[in-house]
């Protein structure tokens, strides 16, 4: 994983109009990177998304990379919503593609509810920012 001051970085080196990113909403949380001041540097080169939420796994080591375990989104620690707004502000009209990972004990494994939880959150979202 790569910070977004290392993105934006590899990005302005590319120079290329056909070269972004992924934005993966979490990812930025894991290695100590706020997802809000990553989205304000990299909106206008996100091409695509992985849109999920985090919480402290109590059970897992601080250094374990999932420390930070999936929840639905909009159970999280990640503003989600505000993500998306600077996504749109930006132009973005892409998709707030959801994904789950390695999904946090207070869900006891049941991804297919904690994605239909997400899918009807992320929805939400982009009802409220009015993406297409």
């Amino acid at each position: 994983d790569f910070t977004s001051d290392e993105m934006l970085s590899l990005i302005k080196a590319v120079d290329s109009p056909y070269f972004g990113i992924n934005f993966d909403t979490g990812n930025f949380m894991r290695i100590l990177d706020d997802p809000i001041k990553g989205m304000q540097k990299l909106a206008k080169y996100t091409f695509s998304t992985h849109v999920k939420d985090l919480k402290p796994n109590r059970q897992a080591s601080v250094d374990d990379w999932y420390f930070f375990s999936t929840t639905p989104v909009g159970e999280g620690l990640v503003d989600n919503q505000k993500l998306a707004q600077l996504l749109k502000d930006a132009g973005y009209a892409g998709f707030l593609a959801v994904e789950l990972d390695t999904l946090h004990p207070d869900y006891k494994d049941d991804e297919d509810k904690a994605v239909v939880q997400s899918v009807k959150e992320l929805r939400r979202i982009a009802k409220a920012v009015e993406l297409p």
